[in-house]
């Protein structure tokens, strides 16, 4: 697969891209208490926490407890990264998406930066999947946060 791109973004002057193999899984979480123990356990990768009075930036010793609960979320350990997003059901939806050979999705990625907003300060760096369709070539399904770019928060 990353052969025959590579022969296309050549002749047409396109990126370069990697191969990996990833797995992404869904999962919904109903409670606010499930949503913090989560994130208990991730205090010291890269990532922020938007709550409902204010955005943290980890890694952090401890989640501030003067700040609600949690709306949004990206964090990123070294193979795995998730999303904490709200369902709009009054819970949380979860996607990880964890690189490694055993993956389920042979891909390509390119590596990409975003200027973060009020939700999610500094430069965030984000890996984008990209995935071949018979009928209408390479598009992008997926992205992992991999954390910020230096000097970015």
């Amino acid at each position: 697969m990353q052969h025959e791109y590579m022969q296309v973004a050549e002749a047409l002057g396109l990126p370069e891209m990697n191969r990996t193999k990833i797995s992404l899984k869904s999962r919904s979480v109903d409670s606010p208490e499930s949503v913090l123990s989560l994130l208990q356990r991730c205090l010291a990768f890269s990532g922020w926490i938007c709550y409902q009075s204010g955005i943290v930036t980890l890694p952090i010793a401890k989640l501030p407890d003067d700040l609600g609960y949690p709306l949004s979320a990206e964090i990123a350990g070294k193979h795995t990264s998730f999303r904490l997003l709200p369902d709009g059901h009054g819970g949380w939806s979860v996607l990880s998406v964890d690189e490694s050979p055993d993956g389920k999705l042979d891909v390509l990625y390119d590596c990409v930066e975003q200027i973060g907003n009020q939700h999610a300060p500094g430069i965030l760096q984000y890996r984008r999947f990209w995935k071949r369709d018979e009928n209408n070539g390479y598009s992008a399904f997926a992205a992992r946060f991999t954390g910020f770019a230096e000097g970015g928060v």
